[in-house]
């Protein structure tokens, strides 16, 4: 397994005893918008298509594309220390919970998580306006 898989894999929650918590890969699946068979091709060394989710991957948790794809630990300590993680989890349960943030999502896959926070946050000021 190669170390940005690893990395992406550790997003996922596990118990003490380093399986998966119940329910956790399917969360995780839905969360990224992939196949439960597509984790499991990852996992299985079938394909490498996670390469391709970083950016999505990267939004939807609230870490920095750099600490993914490198693992230095100073591009996940420098986001922390500047990011508004709480407002990243936050979007994130929005856009599962709401059709149209969802649509927000996918055509802002690419984009970095604070980019994607600044458009969520425009559109719900838009919303309670709309009201």
């Amino acid at each position: 397994m190669d170390d940005v898989l690893a990395r992406v894999l550790s997003l996922i929650p596990k118990k003490e005893n380093g399986d998966y918590k119940h329910g956790a890969k399917a969360d995780f699946c839905r969360s990224i918008q992939i196949k439960p068979q597509t984790l499991s091709d990852w996992i299985n060394g079938r394909s490498t298509s996670y390469k391709d989710k970083i950016y999505q991957i990267s939004a939807v948790y609230g870490v920095p594309v750099e600490w993914l794809q490198t693992g230095k630990e100073m591009f996940k300590r420098q986001y922390k220390e500047t990011a508004k993680l709480d407002d990243a989890v936050a979007v994130r349960e929005r856009l599962r919970s709401s059709p149209e943030l969802k649509i927000l999502f996918d055509t802002t896959e690419d984009a970095p998580a604070s980019a994607l926070l600044e458009a969520a946050a425009l559109i719900m000021r838009y919303k309670e306006q709309s009201k």
